[in-house]
């Protein structure tokens, strides 16, 4: 007869603790960064209209929510682009004012314009059957200000690179306020209810609160590096009122049974980024 196997001393390890060392060391750290650099992609798919050169085929499949951390990257990737087009007009003699709305033209160039076009919609949510031009007129004076703001911090002394540390810092915020109305304002609303652009509910609110999370590190970090060009801390002052009060406004205001989600997303990184611009240059002009 066989004799029965001696009990081993070593018992494995649970699931959950094979799955921590798994992703522990060299090997752990390599599949993070596979996942940050497909969700940057993916953020840079849904944020921009500039071409990828791989298929969108080839980026892992799921709702947008899971990826929403790489929005504030991308998002200071497009102020970059601004103000290299500050700087650009800045050398070839322009004024402030021209310089400015070359750049709030490449930050809306960049993302073909469908945040404003959000804006406009939710603007209009209440009035279907009525024209657009209270949406329009909402927009145009939020690009008003943008432009001025800018324009404005430009006739200051260094003021170009001000102007884009600024812009960098905008964009960046600006996109963290739509991680964190994304992350909380989830109510319970049906998945399987699309919107015109084909995205559900489900797609955009349910954001992990590891995304929700490492979006505001990612942000801070931004934040950050560009206060190592000015004095103080006025920009991330500006950054942290900015989200606060959209994410407050969109809380209290925004009516979640007649908007789109993707529309209200749009209109969040609108009004945040001219919350932030405007209190920074308040900040930064004294």
């Amino acid at each position: 007869m066989n004799e029965p196997a001696p009990p081993q001393d070593d018992d494995p390890q649970p699931d959950s603790e094979q799955d921590s060392d798994a992703n522990a060391g060299p090997h752990g750290f390599a599949k993070e960064g596979k996942r940050w650099v497909q969700d940057l992609l993916r953020s840079y798919v849904f944020l921009t209209r500039l071409p990828l050169a791989q298929s969108d085929e080839d980026l892992p499949s799921g709702p947008i929510s899971q990826s929403m951390r790489g929005f504030p990257v991308i998002g200071a990737l497009i102020g970059i682009m601004g103000g290299i087009a500050y700087l650009f007009s800045d050398l070839v003699g322009l004024t402030p004012l021209l310089s400015a709305s070359l750049a709030v033209l490449v930050l809306s160039g960049l993302t073909g314009v469908i945040h404003e076009q959000a804006l406009v919609n939710m603007a209009n949510a209440n009035e279907p059957n009525a024209s657009n031009i209270k949406g329009l007129v909402f927009m145009i004076l939020l690009l008003f200000i943008k432009i001025a703001c800018i324009a404005q911090v430009g006739g200051q002394e260094w003021g170009a690179p001000r102007v884009v540390m600024l812009l960098i810092a905008a964009a960046s915020v600006s996109r963290a306020a739509m991680v964190g109305a994304a992350y909380f304002l989830h109510n319970g609303q049906d998945d399987t209810a699309g919107d015109q652009a084909g995205l559900r509910t489900g797609e955009l609110y349910q954001v992990p609160q590891a995304q929700f999370t490492e979006a505001l590190l990612v942000t801070g970090i931004i934040v950050l590096l560009c206060l190592v060009f000015d004095q103080g801390f006025s920009i991330a002052v500006a950054g942290l009122l900015g989200v606060a009060l959209v994410t407050a406004a969109v809380a209290k205001v925004m009516n979640p049974d007649n908007v789109r989600p993707a529309d209200r997303l749009g209109a969040v990184q609108q009004v945040s980024e001219s919350v932030f611009l405007l209190v920074a240059t308040a900040l930064l002009t004294v």
